[in-house]
């Protein structure tokens, strides 16, 4: 796996590639994480000769720093501008994306400034919302907030990568930022909520069924406003099925980016009778 570090203008960030394929493919973290931590399985373990993989370190995350990382209102939309440039530059037009959690916002906002051009082919969503609701605002002020209480299995990866004190920063500054566009009078929670009915890209929306973070209903909503979605509900799953259900969601995320016209949207009837048959419930798919 190739890694290294690209000026991208406003900031210069990490990258790890691999890969030949014809398919190229970004994968975006969420906070507080990154491209080694989330998707280091994903990058080797995609079909190389289908697929040329990237994954980056948001602007602040992983090995992208310094500087730190800063939470304007903005910083999606900034964020975009700078992923959008590491694929520039690394010459892999078009692109797919894969977004967890934040960095599915952050490809929202890149399928949108890329709206009325052919440089992004189609995004999966895994695990996030397009606003932040009342359900998150109350996640991000709980316990979780403390990471001296996180299981061990879970903090380790994160306090070899920043060390305790600026893991615990990162955090809290992040959490501290998501709950202030919550209270914010203007914007009201809005990240990209606006932009939806804008964004033409097939995209496949994946909703764990225990997300702690984000609920169903924020998945529905942005399936009924973007024009080309289809929406699974992962049965039995939590946040970060990404890396706990890593087989299943290689699986579909390698046949939703491989098939193409009408057929792309059949993995999502096709896995919610298998799911129906294992666990008791149907999810959603556009006419």
């Amino acid at each position: 796996m190739e890694e290294g570090r690209v000026n991208c203008g406003s900031a210069t960030v990490h990258y790890a590639k691999s890969g030949t394929g014809p398919i190229n493919v970004l994968f975006l973290h969420d906070a507080p994480g990154s491209c080694t931590i989330d998707f280091k399985r994903h990058l080797t373990g995609f079909a190389q000769d289908r697929f040329t993989l990237v994954g980056w370190d948001a602007p602040g995350f992983g090995k992208s720093r310094p500087p730190d990382a800063e939470f304007p209102a903005s910083y999606h939309s900034e964020n975009a501008r700078v992923a959008f440039q590491l694929m520039q530059k690394l010459n892999l037009l078009p692109f797919a994306i894969v977004g967890h959690g934040d960095g599915a916002q952050t490809a929202l906002h890149i399928a949108h400034q890329q709206r009325n051009t052919q440089n992004i082919t189609k995004m999966v969503l895994v695990a996030s919302s397009a606003y932040v609701s009342q359900k998150q605002f109350e996640a991000f002020g709980s316990p979780v907030a403390d990471t001296t209480l996180w299981a061990d299995h879970k903090r380790k990866p994160y306090v070899d990568l920043y060390g305790e004190d600026y893991f615990q920063s990162l955090w809290s500054h992040y959490l501290t930022a998501k709950r202030a566009l919550y209270q914010d009078p203007e914007i009201k929670g809005n990240i990209c909520k606006h932009l939806l009915s804008e964004i033409p890209q097939s995209t496949l929306l994946i909703h764990p069924e225990y997300d702690f973070y984000y609920g169903e209903d924020e998945m529905d909503e942005m399936d009924e406003l973007l024009p080309n979605s289809g929406l699974l509900i992962a049965e039995e799953m939590h946040h970060n099925l990404h890396t706990q259900n890593y087989e299943w969601l290689k699986k579909v995320v390698e046949r939703f980016l491989l098939d193409e016209g009408k057929n792309q949207f059949d993995l999502v009837r096709e896995e919610e009778e298998r799911l129906e048959k294992e666990y008791g419930r149907v999810s959603n798919q556009k006419a």
